[in-house]
């Protein structure tokens, strides 16, 4: 089954507001990594997150970062 993420911005409220208010053409979205496991992804997203400051910065909408990541959902993966 495919998910939701064609229509999907995120769970903050403050971006579904203005995604609603300006309508979703206005908005561009970019897949930075292809991912084989959902694991993979929720650490791919928290490693972004964490990288780029976005709890600590006034130009990112983020309020917190979730994530429950085992060792092994990563084995394997290799980082520049």
């Amino acid at each position: 089954m495919e998910s939701d993420w064609k229509k999907y911005f995120g769970s903050n409220k403050e971006v579904q507001g203005l995604v609603e208010s300006k309508g979703i053409e206005n908005y561009k979205r970019e897949i930075l990594h292809f991912c084989k496991t959902k694991g993979e992804m929720s650490y791919y997203e928290a490693k972004l997150q964490f990288d780029h400051d976005v709890l600590l910065r006034d130009d990112y909408y983020n309020e917190f970062i979730g994530c429950k990541i085992h060792s092994k959902h990563i084995r394997g993966l290799h980082f520049e």
